[in-house]
């Protein structure tokens, strides 16, 4: 794809794993002369609206996106003004059949659904069923293609049948790991208070029930007591934080655990400061931050939900039920802070994967130009 523009559609522009991903193809995309923009639900100043800017991605906002006929209006209007686009892409699970049935109203030609999750963060009512599969018939009817960053999250979105379509796929979100190559950096750790022999439990993701921060914390808290040199560092934000940090004083494990809050440098920060990834997720369409820390060389002890892609360097990934106690859990932890890696192997392993962002972009751009 040598020319163009596409416009993608995320709620919002906050750190996470789709918004990097799309960072990513926009610096990609941008080299080939192809412009990506992003529609937002707010047009607030985001935490990555700067770092958009800088890579020319515009910004675009439909606040009332839950009204049909505001978020037709929106999509048209865009296309209007600073297209045509040759492609729509819409990252919000559900709600991906009520924007690219606008979409398709509104005139773009190739209109992408991708399933970036394997479950929904929301009360499984009555009336949520009814509207998720009023959404699913949207998306069937109106996707020119339906995407999935792994079979269970594509299943989980457009049904247990998916895959026999020739329009369904894996498209993984592909990074740019060259980050995680830098050398480790002591002065990081010093910035945190960290002492520089510690061994350090790391987590990056956000503040949410998905990422199950109630159990990360109880099963750090046991390991810390029973080894007085293991810390904890929990990287991101979100509605749960202030209950973890309160948390981590009840355990007592409060003046050796740090919040970094929202980071824009979490590459570095895993490079600097893990010793190994814990990811107690309840469910995860990937796991991006699996690979960023394999990408590192960082044993990663996650739960069995966890997609089975994600395990690239399977020698440095440990899976753990969530049906079993918290003491497995321990000990898995304790046996990962200690173990010895090559993280060059590691490294060139997750880099020449299929979840490299150069082989990510070119499937996309095969999958925007399709018509």
């Amino acid at each position: 794809m040598t020319s163009g523009r596409i416009l993608h559609v995320i709620a919002n522009l906050r750190h996470g794993g789709v918004q990097t991903w799309v960072m990513n193809l926009a610096r990609q995309a941008r080299r080939d002369g192809v412009a990506m923009d992003i529609l937002t639900y707010s047009d607030q100043e985001w935490p990555l609206s700067a770092e958009l800017a800088e890579i020319g991605v515009r910004v675009l906002a439909c606040s009332r996106h839950r009204n049909p006929i505001k978020l037709y209006e929106a999509l048209k209007s865009a296309n209007q003004k600073f297209g045509p686009y040759d492609a729509i892409h819409a990252h919000e699970m559900y709600q991906n059949g009520a924007i690219l049935l606008a979409a398709q109203m509104a005139g773009y030609k190739v209109r992408v659904s991708h399933a970036h999750n394997s479950a929904q963060a929301v009360r499984n009512t009555f009336l949520r069923r009814a509207y998720n599969r009023v959404m699913k018939t949207f998306i069937s009817r109106s996707a020119t293609h339906m995407l999935a960053v792994s079979e269970l999250a594509g299943k989980t979105l457009y049904g247990g049948e998916w895959g026999g379509d020739a329009r369904t796929g894996i498209a993984h979100c592909g990074l740019d790991f060259a980050p995680y190559a830098q050398d480790f950096d002591p002065a990081v750790r010093a910035e945190l208070g960290i002492p520089a022999n510690a061994r350090v439990i790391g987590h990056a993701g956000r503040f949410v029930g998905q990422k199950n921060h109630a159990l990360l914390v109880d099963v750090a808290a046991a390991v810390m007591k029973s080894d007085p040199d293991v810390w904890l560092v929990l990287v991101g934000d979100g509605g749960t934080r202030a209950e973890m940090e309160r948390k981590a004083g009840e355990l007592g494990i409060a003046e050796r655990t740090v919040f970094t809050g929202a980071r824009s440098d979490v590459p570095r920060l895993i490079v600097s400061t893990f010793d190994m990834l814990l990811l107690p997720s309840l469910f995860e369409g990937l796991g991006l931050i699996v690979l960023e820390a394999l990408a590192a060389g960082k044993p990663c002890v996650i739960s069995d939900v966890v997609p089975l892609e994600a395990d690239v360097v399977p020698e440095l990934v440990t899976r753990v039920s969530l049906a079993v106690g918290g003491e497995t859990w321990a000990q898995a932890v304790a046996q990962a802070l200690y173990r010895k890696t090559d993280a060059r192997i590691a490294f060139q392993t997750v880099n020449e994967s299929k979840f490299a962002i150069a082989s990510s972009y070119r499937q996309m751009s095969g999958v925007y130009t399709s018509r």
